[in-house]
């Protein structure tokens, strides 16, 4: 069994019940290029927000070594159960050990998020907004598109032969599809 490597991130995202710091699994084709401190794009429900990395760890841990200091008490992993780390979102924006100690301080001293103090200390332009993504269920990849309204079926046709775009991309694509296409669909009226 190979050990997975696992990160806990702070995300910009208002989370119930204190600092939005999540686990997420570093995939193979960025392990050379993500590091405690790095500025990253993480999934967080149906949207893809940037978070920071405050730590790395491989699990199962080897005997003797407990999960880091970021995670929550009684903390347990299944990685088969994780979302990966989808992009590096500024390979300039890399925090310092002390930057990200002085962070948590500061969050703590001021009652505010994790993620808030740590943008603080990022280089100007950085930061930016999260991008809601829309993808194909597994209803709508098993749909039979001619059973769709016409705009219905544009869109999820760009979903299937494309995966998961963000709403900006599907409105990009959207209006160059006939004007039909771009009605929103109303349902039939039931006869008086």
């Amino acid at each position: 069994m190979s050990a997975d490597i696992l990160a806990n991130v702070a995300v910009d995202a208002a989370l119930g019940g204190g600092d939005a710091v999540l686990t997420y699994r570093l995939p193979h084709h960025l392990q050379r290029f993500i590091r405690a401190g790095q500025l990253v794009w993480v999934p967080l429900r149906r949207q893809r927000v940037q978070g920071i990395v405050l730590d790395m760890f491989t699990w199962p841990p080897e005997s003797g070594i407990d999960a880091p200091d970021s995670s929550p008490p009684g903390y347990l992993v299944n990685p088969a159960e994780l979302r990966d780390i989808l992009d590096l979102a500024d390979p300039e924006a890399l925090l310092t050990p002390a930057q990200l100690r002085l962070a948590r301080w500061l969050s703590a001293y001021y009652r505010t998020s994790f993620y808030t103090t740590l943008a603080l200390m990022l280089p100007t332009g950085s930061t930016q907004q999260s991008e809601t993504t829309w993808r194909a269920s597994v209803d709508g990849l098993q749909t039979d598109l001619g059973t769709l309204p016409l705009g219905e079926r544009g869109i999820l046709y760009f979903l299937r032969q494309h995966g998961e775009s963000t709403a900006g991309c599907l409105c990009r694509t959207a209006r160059a599809w006939p004007a039909a296409a771009r009605q929103p669909h109303e349902p039939p009226q039931n006869p008086p």
